[in-house]
């Protein structure tokens, strides 16, 4: 969004640029798989609401909310592994 307000160019720090990529993508991801979960819990919740409510449990949601974290972070630190201009 920078780039775009200073008409295509990068006048932060060299350093910023893959900083910038990795945690604009990085809250992409998260917000899209947050959604995603969010969208099949309420669907299990309403097409089978007294077997999913008995089986609902905030454990399973905090290790949802953790794999969504490392497949983002890993997904989005190839920003930093990749060779540039390569």
């Amino acid at each position: 969004m920078a780039e775009a307000a200073w008409e295509a160019t990068w006048k932060l720090p060299p350093a910023l640029c893959p900083l910038f990529v990795f945690l604009f993508f990085t809250s992409v991801y998260l917000t899209i798989l947050s959604l995603t979960a969010l969208s099949v819990d309420r669907y299990l919740g309403a097409a089978f609401p007294l077997q999913y409510r008995r089986r609902r449990r905030a454990t399973h949601a905090a290790v949802a909310a953790a794999g969504f974290w490392v497949a983002a972070l890993a997904h989005c630190s190839v920003v930093y592994v990749a060779q540039p201009n390569g």
